[in-house]
């Protein structure tokens, strides 16, 4: 048997335990599985040219050698880039998702010195689809749109995910750019019990945890040539091999592809 006073203390830091998580955040925020990248890259650097040759080491985290950090510190993803995160509800009350805010958005001309396409990576295998959308980012209140079938920005889409406590929904955000090269970073706007919140998207991850909160994204040129164009060769251990820019073709919607042999 439970004395009385114990068991009133216990009730009395339950209490205290939900009324902090009421007063906190209403969401957590952690790395989804249904989104692993974008499959080309650019810069206006010699990071291609000075590791031409080279192997590309897929579980180094070195950022001065070709790996993934280093592609994601020295270069932009073209046309598209994103973030899949599962969104867990803490509130007791409803939780909304119901918009995202760009902030620190800065835009210049796209860079044109080197693109490079990555190693083949298979998909997340997410068990559940994700609630997705897309956003063109050249403005900074961009409008939520449906991500189509084949991975574009379409009819615009509202933000209205509700999550009762507990929930957990994976969450997949795309952004793309048609004109420019930009920075930002990006925040999920959250109505909870009448207040509203901003749960900032994280841009990288690393090993799980997160590794920054700026994404970057780039259009071709206006002409859609690039000085040099790399490639990750189709092998075990990948190396970086220089291809004839010719051998590049884009489609209608600003996206390459490498029609060459390797």
């Amino acid at each position: 048997m439970v004395p009385g006073f114990m068991s009133e203390s216990r009730e009395r830091n339950k209490d205290r335990e939900e009324q902090n998580i009421e007063k906190g955040a209403p969401v957590t925020v952690s790395a989804g599985q249904s989104y692993y990248g974008p499959t080309w890259f650019a810069t206006n650097t010699d990071a291609g040219e000075r590791h031409e040759g080279e192997p590309f080491n897929m579980a180094s985290t070195d950022a001065t050698q070709p790996t993934w950090s280093w592609l994601w510190k020295q270069w932009t993803p073209v046309n598209s880039t994103g973030v899949s995160v599962n969104v867990l509800s803490k509130h007791k009350h409803t939780v909304l998702v119901q918009g995202l805010e760009i902030s620190d958005l800065k835009c210049s001309n796209p860079p044109s010195r080197s693109a490079f396409r990555v190693p083949p990576i298979g998909d997340g295998g997410s068990f559940e689809m994700p609630a997705q959308w897309a956003f063109n980012i050249e403005k900074a209140r961009p409008a939520p749109r449906e991500l189509t079938a084949d991975n574009l920005a379409g009819d615009l889409k509202p933000m209205d995910l509700a999550l009762e406590q507990g929930d957990q929904r994976e969450v997949e955000i795309r952004f793309f750019s048609a004109t420019k090269s930009c920075t930002f970073k990006a925040a999920l706007i959250i109505s909870s019990n009448g207040k509203k919140y901003r749960e900032n998207l994280p841009a990288t991850w690393e090993n799980g945890k997160v590794d920054g909160y700026t994404f970057s994204v780039t259009a071709p040129p206006v002409d859609k040539t690039y000085d040099t164009t790399f490639v990750a060769t189709l092998d075990v251990n990948p190396t970086l091999a220089r291809v004839p820019t010719e051998h590049i073709t884009w489609d209608e919607f600003n996206r390459p592809d490498y029609i060459g042999p390797l």
